[in-house]
């Protein structure tokens, strides 16, 4: 038995008042004896023990009264199998959480999960009855809106009925916080929730320690848990698609790294993994799968076009065919828009011939070069550049480093010839702080380099160790020998002097010189990057311009640095997509539409003032996975939309694909976590004996009304007794 209204036992206190008061009215008094009186005292002595035991049945009676009012209000309530003596049962509230993340579109022997599962909840609910409350929601719905009591049980079966699986992936402990208001709020006896799902132990993550968001430890809430479908013994997956190359052009091959893992008992042989851009397959590789070992492998494929390209990873078809295709996009630079800045005409001559000659023929026609006289660079407009280019400037007035930097803040990407002659004071009080990068050394940042080979030109420096890993370089040369690691793979310039370069805190070093010194390093700065040549661009301090590697290097890292590197935009089905743009990539940057891959549009509006050199817009909740498409909301209603400004891709999330079932002791754990204990969990099957089961967890009957029959028993007894007490009193 329990109570519902604990706190109203506190006036079971006043039961004892008539106690009270029969004990004061047995205050012995002085006996005054009289002659006349004795004989009469041995007539009554009969009468009186009896009028003693009618006394005491008022006090019994009286105390009664006022011991059930107040279990009345407290609401007593009897479980078990004794409570259908006494017809009916307590109202209650009914939680059904049914799941409806992408394993549940799993066939087996039975059926689609999703189906098995909603039969299972209108079950549940045909069991309620009318005075019951219903609360169902889905998975995918838990904190995205309140939970809901439904008007009836025949609404509630409508609403389950419409129900469909999603692409979306939650914990189940997104439940406990959004109970709260309905644990809170409930005057009913007790509260049922039933989890209908497929068990997947990915879902079942306990609350962490010390969260408040526990629904509280009272006995009359319980929890049930009701698995749905067969273990699935074995299901292959893409995890993860990933970018190793970061300079993209057309006609030039990109290197995709694809995570597959297959879960099962047995090895899996000739595992067929296919990449497909703009819907053509242009890769294709088998490889081995060991049991729940992730594989890497590695496709190679080759854009066709530039612009923006959405692509997807495949493996053949499994029972979870969900998560057998991972999306992707790529964004290859249509044009990139070159400024060069030099404080002399030779000082930019070098730079702009590089790019306008198109050393590579692929490239021909990429990029749009202009050169300007340093006079300009303080009012540059960095809307209408992808990459600035800045060689041979030894100082820079506060206007100019802050239009550089605002350029940085945007996206932009910088090139910058330091050279021998930069005025390293001026750098350090007016560049490098604006762009949050350290200042620069007096002495030389490195050390000799001992592994260095012994210099064969004397009075010259040249290359020593290159970090081919990095993306300028990944691709355009061949790795060192195994005999001789430390030779560069590329014939080195000579450099006569060279300028300091910043400490690469946060930067990252790409070809060193045979002193310890740094020739090229790569840094960070704000939303964009920069290229830091320690040499100028001219032939005062090197022979570099006249090099072979100079062409090829000054194009790769215009590329580079044209966005082209950047991370493309991506989530897990029911996050929003959060984009950033450049300014300049847009056209007006008033609002914006973002096609799902169904077709649907939703219009964006962007955050942020003119004056930020970047665009922010966020989507909704997305619900679909695949390729979205931004445009910009000014369409031809002849031509339609042109081509996005960017593509993101979506995915289910990866820990949907691990369909390991959670064990007893996870669920225990899960459910305790949440403030219910073991006595009160319970695990169901939606077998023949479901409603059974179902009936048995529910609380029995209320007993408020049976106590107010008990108190107006004991009243109407007590006041016939006191009546017949009151008649048989003899009178003086």
């Amino acid at each position: 038995m329990m109570f519902l209204n604990p706190w109203f036992l506190i006036g079971l206190a006043a039961a004892g008042i008539p106690v009270l008061i029969h004990l004061l009215n047995l205050k012995k008094l002085r006996t005054v004896e009289f002659s006349s009186l004795r004989f009469l005292k041995e007539l009554q002595k009969s009468r009186i023990r009896t009028l003693r035991i009618r006394q005491l049945l008022l006090l019994i009676l009286r105390t009664l009264v006022i011991v059930f009012l107040v279990l009345a209000f407290a609401r007593p309530t009897m479980r078990g199998p004794f409570a259908g003596f006494f017809g009916g049962r307590a109202a209650g509230t009914t939680v059904i959480l049914l799941d409806d993340s992408p394993s549940m579109t799993i066939r087996d022997e039975h059926g689609v999960r999703f189906e098995q599962a909603r039969q299972a909840v209108s079950r549940i609910v045909a069991s309620a009855e009318e005075q019951d409350r219903i609360v169902f929601a889905l998975l995918s719905s838990l904190g995205a809106r309140p939970l809901a009591i439904a008007p009836s049980v025949s609404s509630a079966l409508r609403v389950i009925a419409d129900a469909q699986p999603t692409v979306v992936h939650k914990k189940w402990s997104a439940l406990f916080p959004a109970l709260r208001p309905i644990v809170d709020g409930s005057p009913q006896a007790h509260i049922a929730i039933y989890i209908v799902s497929d068990g997947q132990a990915s879902q079942f993550v306990p609350l962490s320690v010390g969260a408040d968001s526990a629904i509280g430890t009272e006995e009359w809430i319980q929890g049930a848990t009701l698995r749905i479908g067969t273990v699935a013994e074995h299901n292959t997956a893409v995890l993860d698609v990933t970018m190793q190359t970061q300079v993209l052009s057309a006609g030039k091959p990109v290197r995709l790294q694809a995570t597959i893992r297959q879960t099962g008992s047995t090895q899996v042989t000739n595992a067929l993994v296919s990449a497909y851009i703009d819907g053509k397959r242009v890769a294709q590789r088998s490889l081995e799968l060991a049991p729940d070992t992730p594989a890497p492998v590695v496709l190679d494929v080759t854009p066709k076009r530039p612009g923006s390209l959405s692509g997807y990873v495949q493996i053949e078809d499994d029972a979870f065919e969900t998560d057998n295709t991972r999306h992707f996009s790529l964004r290859i630079p249509k044009r990139i828009r070159v400024l060069v800045f030099g404080e002399t005409p030779a000082d930019s001559y070098y730079p702009a011939l590089a790019l306008t000659l198109g050393g590579d023929s692929s490239l021909a026609g990429l990029f749009q070069v202009r050169t300007e006289p340093l006079s300009h660079l303080a009012s540059f407009d960095a809307r209408a550049v992808d990459v600035l280019v800045l060689s041979g400037i030894p100082r820079m007035t506060g206007e100019e480093a802050a239009a550089v930097a605002r350029f940085a803040a945007a996206g932009g990407g910088v090139i910058l010839f330091a050279g021998a002659g930069v005025d390293r004071m001026n750098y350090n009080k007016v560049l490098l702080p604006q762009l949050g990068l350290p200042a620069l050394p007096e002495a030389r940042p490195q050390p000799q380099d001992s592994l260095a080979p012994p210099d064969q030109n004397a009075g010259f420096l040249t290359f020593s160790r290159m970090d081919i890993d990095h993306p300028l370089l990944r691709t355009l040369l061949a790795r060192p020998t195994e005999n001789n690691p430390a030779k560069p793979p590329v014939e080195s310039p000579r450099v006569v002097r060279y300028g300091p370069t910043p400490y690469t805190l946060g930067g990252r070093r790409i070809i060193g010189l045979s002193d310890g010194g740094s020739f090229l390093a790569d840094f960070p700065v704000r939303n964009g990057r920069l290229l830091w040549f320690s040499v100028d661009a001219a032939t005062r301090d090197s022979d570099f311009p006249l090099r072979g590697i100079f062409v090829p290097l000054i194009h790769r890292a215009a590329v580079y640095l044209a966005g082209a590197a950047e991370t493309p935009a991506h989530t897990v089905a029911g996050n929003p997509l959060m984009l950033s743009l450049p300014r300049g990539r847009v056209t007006h940057g008033g609002r914006f539409t973002l096609t799902s891959p169904s077709g649907n549009n939703e219009l964006l509006i962007p955050r942020g003032s003119p004056a930020i050199e970047r665009i922010f817009v966020e989507s909704s909740p997305t619900t679909e996975i695949g390729t979205y498409c931004l445009y910009e909301e000014r369409v031809s209603s002849s031509a339609g939309y042109a081509d996005p400004i960017t593509l993101a891709a979506v995915n289910i999330d990866s820990a949907e694909s691990n369909l390991r079932p959670a064990t007893e002791p996870e669920l225990a754990r899960f459910w305790e976590s949440g403030g219910i204990g073991p006595d009160r969990q319970r695990q169901l099957t939606a077998g023949e004996t479901l409603e059974n089961s179902i009936h048995e967890a529910r609380s029995g009957v209320e007993l408020w009304k049976y106590c107010i029959l008990i108190a107006l028993i004991c009243a109407v007894l007590e006041m016939l007794i006191a009546r017949v007490s009151a008649s048989e009193v003899p009178s003086a």
